[in-house]
Parts: C-alpha cells; structure tokens; sequence
C-alpha cells in the first residue's frame, strides 16, 4: 500500500500539461507548466511570498496597481524559496524559464503555486 502511494505521488511530479498564460484559466486545479520569460520578482510586503511577473504585452490597471499580466499570477513562498536553494529576486530576474505548480485561483485571478522550474 506504502509503494504505491509513493509511486503516485512520485508520478504525478512528472504530469505537468504545458499551456500558454493566457489560457491559464482554463486549467484551474490541474497541474501546469507554463514557459516564459520573467520580467520581474518582488518580495510581497508581509516577506513571505515572491510574486513573480511574467513578460506580457499589454498592460492594464487593476485594483489601484499595474498588473502587468491579467491572465495569470505566480508565486513562490518564502518557505519553498530556501528549500529550493534559490534567491528568486536575483536569480529568477528576466531569465527564459518553465514554471511547473497547480493552478488555482485568488480574488478571481489564476493563480500558480511554484513548485519547481528549469530554465531554458
């Protein structure tokens, strides 16, 4: 019974489907991989969350605040930041990379959870 609860969760690391951002939404709950370029990653005033912007091509207002992608937000908690060893401000800034997390969603928005990424 242990072996085969280790063999689904070591599985469904690997079962990303790949999509665009824009098509974020339609993909809510399901484990994706999305590949871009990240524009910029801020640390969030509480310290405990990375919010990290991907390269778009239009700009809106939204909420008081430029958001520079409607479609979709990715972040990184603090927490799996250092287990992943990386400094996500200084070593995820405007590299090409592949994102892998599930999607849900805040406030109305698609949301991704990093769990892992590689560049390319």
């Amino acid at each position: 019974m242990i072996f085969i609860l280790l063999f689904s969760l070591a599985s469904s690391a690997e079962d990303f489907l790949t999509i665009q951002q824009e098509d974020a939404s339609f993909y809510i709950g399901k484990n994706v991989r999305i590949c871009d370029v990240v524009s910029n990653v801020s640390l969030g005033h509480t310290g405990k969350v990375y919010f990290i912007n991907l390269e778009h091509k239009k700009t809106i207002q939204y909420a008081m605040k430029w958001n520079r992608n409607p479609n979709l937000s990715v972040v990184l908690w603090q927490d799996d930041a250092e287990k992943m060893s990386v400094e996500p401000v200084r070593e995820l800034s405007g590299r090409s990379m592949c994102m892998d997390g599930k999607l849900t969603t805040y406030m109305g928005m698609p949301q991704l959870k990093l769990q892992s990424y590689y560049y390319i």
